[in-house]
């Protein structure tokens, strides 16, 4: 619940430890991927708060952590953020969308990701500025992907005049179709 959330503060842990422990973080661009390997199976929401009671509070309530993906034993996936959670299922809302600054495209784009096998056990983005159209990168680069937030939400394909203008593209998979589409019309 979002009171489960609230009611905690960040808190800075030492990191002495971490060359034995028992997880995988990954960062990709403002993307922050999370895997606990010592489970075969994606933890879920409940087993993560059973197991780590801090560490989904901890993450959101960091001033540098936008929200947070989780999948839900009963809600499927959650995008938890320090004042809201946004059920993908169902599109609810409590509290306030941690998806409002994100486009209009994000909850499709993660209800996607959260489908993939794959998927981390917590799927970390980073805080977007809407004021300056900046995201917090988690590894040391000027520019950023991976993620939702700024221009990477924004991208752009250069393709030869003569290909049919393919209007708005959202997602891989529309990408996919309009190249394989174009290229095949280049062997007949």
């Amino acid at each position: 619940s979002l009171e489960y959330i609230t009611s905690h503060d960040y808190v800075q842990l030492s990191t002495e430890k971490a060359k034995d422990s028992e997880l995988i973080v990954l960062g990709s661009g403002n993307m922050g991927l999370i895997y606990f390997t010592q489970w075969k199976q994606r933890l879920t929401y409940e087993e993560i708060v059973m197991l780590f009671p801090e560490l989904i509070p901890g993450l959101v309530n960091h001033s540098g952590i936008g929200f947070v993906l989780v999948n839900s034993i009963t809600n499927g996936g959650m995008v938890i953020g320090q004042k809201g959670i946004y059920y993908l299922d169902n599109d609810k809302i409590v509290g306030e969308n941690p998806l409002e600054d994100f486009g209009k495209n994000a909850a499709m784009h993660l209800k996607r990701q959260n489908s993939f096998d794959n998927m981390p056990d917590i799927m970390v983005n980073s805080f977007y500025d809407s004021k300056h159209d900046e995201v917090c990168a988690f590894e040391e680069l000027i520019g950023s992907h991976g993620g939702l937030g700024g221009n990477q939400t924004r991208p752009f394909i250069l393709y030869p005049s003569e290909w049919n203008d393919p209007g708005e593209l959202v997602g891989a998979e529309s990408v996919y179709r309009f190249l394989k589409r174009e290229i095949e019309k280049l062997d007949s």
